[in-house]
């Protein structure tokens, strides 16, 4: 056999046994599904993804997902998911229903909802001024129990007022239509309405929480079966989330651009990027373990509903917890 037939044969044989090689590979690394709801508190998920931190621990990210908070638990009862990104609320009714979903990591934490009044109104200075107007908030959600809170603090109540149960991504219409005189609402709801010139915010997030002692966290959740079954696969996507807490600390500005994108496509909504950076550095990424605060943060919602009769107790918040990866967290 000539020198450059032996030569190319050879390459031909090492090119063959590398895609074999590669294909195996490829065939071993474990799949995992990510569902997360369609906001800013997807950014860990978003950046673990884009920055290539799940694939760096041997993951296949086969679906990145996005959905309402309820659908996100339901994928994951359900099967049709594997991990998920859970507010406060979605945490409750982990514990309350005994479902078999647990809280392995926070995801972040930091509130970022504000009292939003019409631009017109130029008088109202706080919620005492708004007493017996119409308010729209979206019931049922943690942001209405820390607006809750809030008001006990001000010796006031939500029966202070005439609350509308509004779905958040409609609060922007209702304020512009005037059906509603001032809106509870977390971001990007609040920096679109003073955009657009429709309304002023009178009481911003660290008003809101501060008062109300209330970090507001969101988790990052999986099923009981995938703990007891495959921890390693558990333990390299806490590993990535780590390695996307570290990347959004040091590059703040960068993730905003990321999200800015990342909103157009999940919600179809064009963000100034200025509007994005402030609700990046509004919450935080610098825990990575369910601390006591967290979880007594949640209690204090579910307290809330429990209290104006949506739950029948407040759970045992502490029965759906595992740091058991998060304190072991290893960025690759």
């Amino acid at each position: 056999m000539k020198p450059k037939n032996l030569t190319a044969l050879i390459l031909g044989v090492l090119f063959v046994a590398a895609f074999h090689a590669s294909a195996s590979f490829a065939q071993q690394r474990p799949q995992i599904h990510i569902t997360y709801s369609e906001n800013m508190y997807a950014a860990i998920a978003v950046v673990a993804i884009e920055k290539g931190y799940l694939a760096a621990q041997g993951l296949d990210v086969k679906h990145a997902s996005e959905g309402t908070a309820t659908e996100v638990l339901e994928a994951l009862v359900g099967g049709s998911t594997d991990f998920g990104v859970a507010s406060t609320s979605r945490i409750m009714a982990m514990a309350s229903k005994k479902l078999p979903v647990k809280a392995i990591a926070l995801n972040a934490y930091g509130f970022t909802g504000s009292v939003v009044v019409s631009r017109k109104d130029e008088t109202t200075k706080s919620m005492a001024d708004l007493k017996g107007k119409n308010i729209g908030v979206q019931l049922a959600t943690g942001t209405y129990a820390v607006w809750a809170r809030y008001l006990k603090t001000r010796s006031l109540s939500t029966k202070d007022f005439t609350v509308k149960n509004t779905n958040n991504p409609l609060i922007p219409a209702a304020m512009e239509s005037g059906s509603v005189d001032a809106a509870v609402t977390w971001e990007p709801s609040p920096s679109r309405m003073v955009a657009k010139g429709i309304g002023r915010v009178l009481l911003g997030p660290d008003a809101l929480a501060g008062p109300a002692n209330s970090p507001y966290p969101f988790f990052l959740i999986t099923s009981s079966k995938l703990i007891e079954q495959k921890p390693e696969v558990v333990q390299k996507v806490v590993n990535a989330w780590a390695q996307s807490l570290k990347y959004i600390r040091e590059n703040p500005d960068d993730v905003a651009r990321i999200m800015q994108e990342s909103m157009k496509k999940m919600r179809g909504i064009s963000l100034k990027l200025d509007d994005v950076r402030k609700d990046v550095y509004l919450t935080k990424y610098d825990r990575l373990a369910i601390g006591d605060v967290d979880i007594k943060d949640t209690e204090e919602i579910a307290r809330v509903f429990y209290e104006e009769g949506r739950m029948k107790s407040v759970p045992n918040i502490r029965s759906v917890i595992d740091n058991r990866f998060a304190e072991k967290a290893q960025p690759k």
